[in-house]
């Protein structure tokens, strides 16, 4: 856009030069105030000359008498000649083309400015462990009877013996924010943490992750793939060493995906999983405790208030 202002600029500047240059070489002769035509120079010539005859007086009078003007265009007195500087009007006019034209350019790339502006996209919010509800915050949030606390990690766990079930292909239904659960999937950033006290035998235990992604529709688009393998694996048991856990139905609570998953034989422990999609993050978290009812929930939503939606 810059190139074509300076083209336009300099294209009224030529022409303002040119039409400077055609006025300096034509010299407006006014007579008595009114134009000359072709007429009247050819009359003032020829008394001219015949005014330079001397031998020739009489022919010359007659002459003058036959080339007055008829009555019907009656004389006019002696021609004066006039030469305004009429290059400065048309230096006057190019340097006016030339603001006018330089203003429309500046105008026209105001707007188009204005537009790159508003149809350029905003960056991908990156995930990071300050838009995470403090320990103490958590604590009060899932109703631990002690301080939670534990381990952050500056991406995503790798999982392990103490996360493993005997059914694989549930594995990361049963644990949130695992490596195994993202990979290939073109996410940019993650933070993930677990927290817990030390009550026994039953210790309340939080997966918090937050996952990033280039933009809300790759989100959109691997939550949607999580939320397939949540459905695929809804009304199987699974045993985690001696422990067995049964998943239960996929719900949505206000946009958030929620999955009870309840210990075989203790009706009182269970886990509530939980996963949303906030702008460009899916947060993906788990709540295991002693009559656990939708904390994992209300922790995906806590942890959605500091993410720009």
């Amino acid at each position: 856009m810059a190139d074509v202002n300076w083209y336009l600029m300099l294209l009224a500047f030529l022409l303002g030069a040119l039409i400077t240059v055609a006025a300096m070489l034509r010299q407006v002769h006014v007579r008595a105030g009114v134009p000359v035509t072709a007429e009247d120079t050819t009359e003032v010539l020829a008394v001219a000359a015949t005014e330079q005859v001397d031998d020739h007086a009489a022919k010359t009078t007659e002459k003058i008498e036959v080339l007055k003007v008829p009555a019907a265009t009656a004389s006019v007195p002696e021609a004066s000649v006039v030469r305004p500087k009429v290059w400065i009007v048309g230096a006057a006019v190019g340097a006016l083309l030339a603001a006018w034209v330089g203003s429309a350019a500046l105008r026209a790339g105001d707007v188009s400015a204005a537009e790159a502006t508003e149809t350029q996209p905003a960056p991908p919010i990156l995930a990071s462990m300050a838009m995470l509800p403090g320990e103490t915050a958590v604590s009060d949030l899932v109703g631990s009877s002690s301080k939670l606390e534990g381990p952050t990690v500056a991406g995503l766990p790798p999982g392990g013996a103490s996360t493993a079930i005997d059914d694989p292909e549930c594995n990361p239904v049963w644990v949130p924010s695992l490596q195994a659960s993202y990979r290939d999937s073109g996410y940019i950033r993650a933070v993930s943490r677990i927290l817990q006290n030390k009550e026994t035998p039953a210790p309340t235990v939080v997966y918090d992750g937050l996952i990033s992604f280039p933009d809300r529709a790759a989100a959109e688009q691997v939550y949607q793939r999580q939320l397939g393998l949540w459905q695929t694996c809804a009304g199987r048991t699974v045993a985690t060493g001696p422990v067995q856990f049964s998943f239960g139905e996929v719900t949505d609570v206000d946009g958030v995906a929620s999955m009870r998953q309840q210990a075989v034989g203790n009706p009182r422990y269970g886990c509530d999983r939980a996963m949303k999609v906030q702008n460009n993050i899916i947060i993906d978290v788990k709540v295991c405790r002693t009559d656990v009812s939708g904390q994992g929930v209300d922790l995906a939503n806590a942890d959605a208030a500091d993410i720009p939606n």
